[in-house]
């Protein structure tokens, strides 16, 4: 574990090129009432972007992303997007927009509160999905911009600092719109890097079906209650009261119910593997970061080659969840002490501790078979 130790998430450069020129918020506009749709209010509304280049066509899951949902579509409804770009063009990597104008000054007027990171829903940031941009170190911190990924970018959906990005949608016609985005001349601008010569404008967002607006409210309140009670306890010291706090976060986060093994283990499978099983001699290579119940990190991996670590790790924890993970299978854990470093102190980790983790099983060096057949 002493390398482990040694392997501190500091590794954030690619993510700094979500980075926003976010402002202080201003008071949200009234949005005017939005057309409906011909079918019943539904939680996966569409939204048609016109843009200089084409059209694009989203819809919205309002029942993995109510947080992020309604945010976006009450930006839209209140005209905010309405003449901003797509200020950031990355081929390979996605196109960014929603909070600039075209001279790349922040369009101040009408922007919110920031939002909740959703980005433990279970939807992934794979080629034509949107999520919300924000700023590294600050998990909390979108508000109005946007990006639709033009590959799968694995990579955000890793909790490098803390947390991944939210996903919220998808693009289901357009996507040959984005692509000419996509490969438009780009340049530095008054101080910003990956900014199109020729400005591509949001031209108007219309949500186009009726939206299940008071159903997105009520998930997102739930969520919305969970954090804040597991904000005003995380610093308690309370490890009892603590506790349950996470649960029902994660629960409300990932919209599931979280397992609990007969050794007191408790998890959320964040995403189905499809690899191999590690073995009792097996080699592993990982990724995670853990926290304590008050949210301070202790150990990580992300931003680095992954950890590698005999299966029969120090950690109760970790082999009881490994040796049920196949490669490619990230769960979220949380551990009692006696499945963690017990009545130990282990680094800054006090005795008796729970203890949070993401990981995420990247690969599996076997052993090989020894002479005489042993192995």
């Amino acid at each position: 574990m002493e390398r482990i130790r040694m392997m501190m998430n500091r590794s954030l450069k690619l993510f700094v090129a979500l980075a926003l020129a976010m402002s202080l918020p201003a008071s949200a506009s009234s949005a005017p009432p939005a057309p409906a749709g011909a079918d019943a209010p539904t939680l996966h509304p569409r939204i048609r972007l016109e843009t200089s280049l084409g059209a694009i066509t989203l819809e919205l899951d309002a029942e993995k992303a109510p947080v992020t949902v309604l945010n976006f579509i009450a930006y839209a409804k209140s005209g905010f997007y309405d003449g901003l770009i797509f200020h950031r063009v990355i081929p390979g990597f996605m196109i960014q927009g929603g909070g600039m104008k075209a001279d790349m000054k922040n369009n101040r007027e009408g922007m919110k509160e920031p939002i909740l990171n959703e980005w433990r829903n279970g939807l992934f940031n794979k080629r034509g999905t949107i999520a919300m941009a924000r700023l590294p170190q600050k998990p909390d911190s979108a508000t109005c911009e946007f990006f639709i990924n033009l590959r799968d970018n694995d990579m955000l959906d890793q909790p490098n600092d803390g947390a991944g990005y939210a996903v919220f949608g998808k693009v289901i016609e357009g996507m040959e719109t984005v692509d000419k985005i996509k490969d438009v001349a780009t340049r530095g601008y008054k101080g910003y890097e990956d900014v199109p010569i020729e400005p591509v404008v949001i031209q108007t967002v219309q949500v186009l079906d009726g939206f299940a607006e008071a159903a997105a409210q009520k998930a997102a309140d739930e969520e919305i209650k969970a954090f804040r009670d597991y904000s005003a306890l995380k610093d308690s010291g309370n490890q009892d009261a603590i506790v349950p706090s996470v649960v029902r976060l994660y629960e409300t986060q990932t919209h599931q119910k979280i397992t609990k093994t007969p050794s007191g283990l408790m998890y959320i499978v964040m995403r189905e593997g499809n690899g191999p099983i590690p073995g009792p001699d097996d080699t592993i290579q990982a990724h995670f970061v853990g926290r304590m119940l008050n949210g301070f990190g202790i150990l990580g991996s992300y931003g680095v080659p992954p950890a590698e670590f005999q299966y029969k790790t120090e950690i109760p924890a970790w082999r009881e969840a490994l040796g049920a993970m196949k490669v490619g299978f990230p769960r979220s854990l949380i551990v009692p002490p006696h499945l963690g470093y017990g009545n130990k102190e282990y680094m800054n980790i006090p005795p008796n501790s729970w203890l949070i983790y993401e990981i995420e099983l990247m690969g599996i060096k076997t052993t090989p078979p020894q002479a005489g057949g042993k192995g």
